[in-house]
């Protein structure tokens, strides 16, 4: 053996080992034994009946026979009496393929607990589950390696590992074949074959091994069980097809042999689907059938697939499953008599080769359009274009030779053809197909990228240059799609352009020329580019802007009143080159007055003023041109005068006091004055008496949209008592009139008030004053007397005393 062969053999096993020594690293605290728990652990084949490996030597050997369609060794594997485990990875093999085929690997019934995972499950050299198969492994092997996270067995554990199941594919020669253990294998329980009881660390559990074997040379005096079907297949429906029934199908179980005599005489049933994943299902109407004492027994299988199922064809495989004794060896064989039926869940692939397509102008392009079956997909395709306008509207025409495949199979050709016109540039076309079985449609579709070949071309439009100035525009060429050939430069002939030669004026890839024009007259020019090779022809343009060469504006000015001058601002700017003198003039309406300009003339960029005035109110437009030479250039500036308008009214007057009221009282009047308008108004507000004589005034400001109360005093000392008549006057200042009165004055009586003469006091007769004086004095002899007699002589005395 080679030295990468060995190498090979020994990364195989690490492949293995790796995870379980990984386990043995989550458990740190499990103390494994390292000892066999009486030295005699062992890893057999044996029979079904067996609970531990047998004392004999030499294995079993099994026997079954050869039916139609075929039927299945069920080869036991256990364990007896050894060290405690956490996974396997065990390879057995078939000496002859040929009477005894790989089939696949059953864990049911193992030591091994449920949420085993699978490492790896290789039948025949093909992967069916976990990450890879062995370097060891080949057509003849059934390897199986698992792992139990969390796991280990008791010491001296035994019982079924799994079950290795085989194909009996022939009938052997006396002596059969052998079932074997493969070698090859390093670092494992038994020397170089292939056996690994894993402890969770890298070193495995030693273990011997027994093998077994296959003969059914003579099977005369085995009861066996088949199976039959008169149903050929389960039929075929287009993958995505809405949820629908597989067909039912009768299946009968029928006694060889005397097998209706054995006991138990019972076929344990059980439907599967090959291959993982979304599958179609099964369903059996019985779990078992009993052949005890009768030849046959008859029992349904239906089911149904999904539209998630995917295209392929799947074999729908039931089995019986029993136990029989050889009467020649009595020994006992775990078989499975057998029945496959095929279902496809076809579908279809359909390609466009070439694509993406290139195609030059007017050429044309063969693109084929295959069908592909999937799953033995038989059934008539249709074909279909779909074109997008923008593919259509340049030119690109598709045509194909046949709209049907018949037999799931087979090609079209499209015709992809393009005009001396259609433009470079990528477009794209749809080729639709639809098949239809079982009532359901399958759609399928192919977008064909269409690279039309050609070339495009762009002109820049220069800027703007003044009268007799060239201005340069640049065109780019881009060569497109594998297009090839020289491209002649031309352009059309503009009246009052003129232009200069292309350079260069012709390309042969990717590149650009040059084109510059001028013009003696003011205008904006279109000029049209042109490249041709051969049949293709394409154009582009350039615009061309002729300018005077300067420009001028003008300010607006606010609005003033009328007799108020107002300025605008003139602006000339030079421009695209130019040089010259510029002068200004102005053409002003009638009633607008205008100075002269302040600055007329220019030789460079720069601003000037202009100031006009109106005495009647009104909007005027005032044009400005600026010229050079031939060439004149106007601007406008407007003007608005307006009148100010003034609305003061006099509200809610009253007089105090009323009349009448006597001469020398002080009259108070109290007005509102009211400004409607937006100015402010500054008035001198009166009073008047009789309507011209002001008898008290003073000045207001009051606000525009506002309102004041204004108090008026008359002092009526010097005025004769009469009846005299109270006005309130505004005047406003001089050049504004009032809108409610149309001139300067807002008058308007407010009431009258009466002024009644001073009453003088009452006069007195001579004989009223007589009696009234004679009577004053005697009431004061009288009290003079009372005085007198009240007096005591104590009260004299004592006062002679003092």
């Amino acid at each position: 053996m080679s030295r990468r062969a060995r190498l090979n053999k020994k990364l195989s096993a690490l492949i293995f080992l790796l995870p379980l020594a990984i386990l043995g690293a989550m458990l740190p605290g499990l103390v494994i034994p390292r000892a066999h728990a009486d030295g005699s652990g062992l890893v057999c084949i044996a029979q079904v009946t067996d609970t531990n490996c047998p004392v004999a030597i030499v294995g079993p050997t099994f026997n079954g026979p050869l039916t139609i369609p075929y039927s299945l060794l069920r080869v036991p594997i256990m364990i007896n009496n050894t060290d405690p485990f956490v996974g396997f990875d065990i390879t057995l093999n078939s000496s002859d393929i040929t009477k005894l085929k790989p089939y696949g690997a059953d864990l049911t019934g193992s030591v091994m607990p449920s949420g085993t995972i699978t490492l790896a499950e290789c039948v025949g050299g093909v992967l069916i589950g976990g990450s890879s198969c062995a370097s060891t492994d080949n057509p003849a092997t059934v390897h199986l390696a698992v792992i139990a996270l969390g796991f280990l067995s008791p010491p001296g554990a035994t019982g079924l590992l799994f079950t290795a199941i085989f194909s009996i594919t022939g009938s052997t020669l006396p002596g059969g074949v052998s079932i074997n253990y493969q070698d090859g294998c390093t670092g494992t329980s038994s020397g170089n074959l292939c056996v690994t009881i894993t402890n969770g660390t890298t070193t495995p559990v030693t273990e011997g091994t027994r093998t077994g074997s296959f003969d059914n040379s003579d099977t005369t005096l085995l009861p066996y069980a088949t199976l039959s079907t008169p149903t050929i297949d389960l039929g075929q429906s287009l993958a995505g097809a809405p949820t629908h029934a597989l067909p039912t199908v009768t299946f009968t179980a029928t006694a060889q042999n005397g097998f209706d005599t054995t006991s138990p005489a019972t076929l344990d049933l059980a439907a599967s689907v090959n291959g993982t994943g979304t599958r179609p299902t099964l369903t059996l109407s019985t779990s078992s059938v009993d052949l005890t004492g009768v030849p046959s027994q008859t029992f349904t299988q239906s089911g149904s697939v999904t539209s998630t199922v995917p295209a392929g064809v799947f074999i729908a495989t039931v089995t019986g499953t029993y136990q029989t004794t050889d009467m020649v060896t009595f020994t006992t064989s775990s078989l499975s008599a057998a029945y496959s039926l095929q279902v496809n869940v076809t579908d279809y692939i359909i390609n466009a080769s070439p694509n993406p397509v290139t195609i030059q102008p007017a050429g044309s392009q063969p693109v084929t359009i295959t069908i592909t079956p999937k799953a033995q997909f038989n059934t008539l395709v249709k074909l279909g274009l779909t074109v997008p306008s923008a593919t259509a509207s340049a030119g690109i025409g598709a045509t194909l030779s046949s709209f049907t495949i018949s037999g799931g199979s087979g090609t079209s050709t499209l015709t992809v053809t393009t005009t001396t016109s259609t433009p470079a540039g990528t477009y794209t076309l749809t080729i639709t197909s639809n098949s239809t079985l079982n009532g359901f449609t399958k759609i399928h579709t192919v977008t064909l990228t269409i690279k039309a070949g050609g070339f495009t071309m762009s002109a820049t439009s220069p800027s703007s240059q003044a009268v007799g100035v060239y201005a340069t525009s640049t065109i780019t060429i881009a060569y497109l799609n594998g297009f090839t050939g020289t491209i002649a430069l031309t352009n059309n002939t503009v009246a009052n352009l003129s232009c200069q030669a292309m350079s260069p004026l012709s390309v042969t890839t990717n590149g650009s020329a040059t084109i510059s024009c001028t013009s003696d007259v003011i205008g904006t020019y279109t000029l049209s580019i042109i490249g041709t090779s051969g049949p293709v022809v394409r154009s582009t343009t350039a615009t061309f802007t002729v300018t005077a060469g300067f420009s001028i504006s003008a300010t607006s000015p606010a609005s003033q009143k009328i007799g108020n001058a107002e300025t605008s601002t003139i602006t000339v700017t030079y421009i695209d080159g130019f040089t010259g003198t510029i002068t200004l003039t102005d053409d002003n309406p009638t009633n607008l007055l205008c100075q002269p300009i302040i600055a007329p003339s220019f030789t460079t960029s720069g601003t000037t003023t202009i100031s006009c005035e109106s005495l009647i109110a009104g909007t005027y437009i005032l044009t400005i041109t600026a010229t050079s030479g031939p060439f004149s250039v106007s601007t406008t500036a407007t003007f608005t005068f307006t009148i100010q308008t003034h609305d003061v009214a006099i509200a809610n007057p009253s007089i105090s006091p009323t009349s009448p009221v006597t001469v020398g009282a002080k009259i108070t009047v109290t007005v509102q004055l009211q400004n409607k308008g937006p100015a402010d108004e500054n008035v001198s507000v009166s009073l008047l008496i009789s309507g011209t004589l002001t008898v008290a005034t003073t000045n207001v400001l009051l606000p525009g949209n506002s309102n004041k109360n204004v108090t008026l005093t008359w002092d009526t000392s010097t005025y004769a008592a009469d009846k005299y008549t109270l006005t309130v006057k505004i005047q406003l200042p001089p050049g504004e009139t009032n809108t409610e009165s149309n001139s300067q004055v807002l008058s308007q009586d407010i009431g009258t008030s009466t002024l009644q003469p001073v009453t003088p006091p009452p006069s007195i007769d001579p004989l009223t004053l007589a009696i009234i004086a004679g009577v004053v004095i005697a009431a004061a002899a009288g009290s003079l007397l009372i005085v007198r007699r009240r007096r005591t002589p104590s009260d004299i005395s004592q006062t002679g005393v003092q």
